[in-house]
């Protein structure tokens, strides 16, 4: 579950997934407690007494879920959650795009998520389109966060930058318009949208097996996490539904999702159709 609700927590820093990956493999885990400054000698992510890059990209591997982190008198404790210990067995340099994808699922949710990002990607776009302007993005979100002058160079750059999650194509930004692209559904990636799905369900309401598709589109805004509107999204749970992960009761109205399967069931298999 995320930690940190400020929305200027970056400080100017977009996510580098070198820096993500050092901490989820050479920290998380591996100590009870410690500084910025002692992770920053150990993984070489530089830091300093007021800013620095150890602490946002802490709370970056948290929006991913990749971590879960305690901080108290200046040290972390920094453990992976069950998607981060999966990742550092099968992709730990995120040289996938299976991988980057789900980083950026996450990144972008309500429940996991980074405010910033659920706040553009999702709720935005869902209201405006998938073409928003600069303008319409700095005002909306200021407003909605009561800030002034915000930011926009790290969200901007997360999507642009090679070490970042550039190569899934989610973003394109021409004059100053930030075109949000549908992700092309991938079978070998069958898993990591069903994992992505029900991990978010859990989340909305963990005593429920039923959902209306309203909830999954409408409210945790499941769909927009990959860029696809509500044909393209629910294309793609009917394929889920073909490997008994869940049903889909179309006889309600609306339509109902129910879960057969524990997003921890799902787990071992998000690699597992990789070519």
């Amino acid at each position: 579950m995320k930690k940190s609700t400020n929305i200027n927590f970056h400080q100017t820093f977009y996510p580098d997934l070198q820096h993500i990956s050092k901490i989820n493999i050479e920290i998380a885990n591996n100590y009870d407690e410690i500084t910025k400054e002692e992770i920053s000698n150990i993984t070489g992510i530089p830091t300093g007494k007021s800013s620095g890059k150890v602490e946002p990209h802490i709370y970056y591997s948290n929006f991913m879920n990749l971590i879960e982190y305690e901080k108290a008198s200046g040290k972390y404790r920094i453990i992976r959650t069950e998607l981060g210990e999966l990742v550092s067995e099968e992709d730990p340099y995120f040289l996938e795009d299976i991988t980057k994808q789900i980083c950026n699922y996450f990144l972008t949710s309500k429940f996991f998520g980074a405010d910033i990002w659920f706040y553009i990607c999702r709720k935005l776009v869902f209201q405006y389109g998938n073409n928003l302007s600069e303008k319409l993005i700095k005002e909306s979100t200021e407003k909605e966060f009561n800030v002034e002058l915000l930011n926009l160079t790290p969200f901007r750059s997360c999507y642009l930058t090679n070490n970042s999650l550039q190569s899934i194509n989610f973003i394109d930004i021409d004059n100053n318009i930030y075109i949000f692209k549908p992700l092309r559904y991938n079978p070998q990636y069958a898993y990591a949208y069903a994992y992505t799905l029900i991990k978010e369900l859990e989340e909305y309401d963990s005593k429920r097996k039923e959902f209306t598709v309203n909830e999954v589109f409408n409210e945790i805004l499941w769909n927009r996490g990959f860029g696809w509107n509500e044909d393209e999204a629910m294309s793609v749970i009917e394929k889920i539904s073909e490997k008994g992960i869940l049903n889909i009761n179309r006889q309600l109205n609306p339509a109902t999702v129910l879960i057969n399967k524990n997003s921890g069931d799902l787990l071992s298999n998000i690699y597992s159709l990789l070519i």
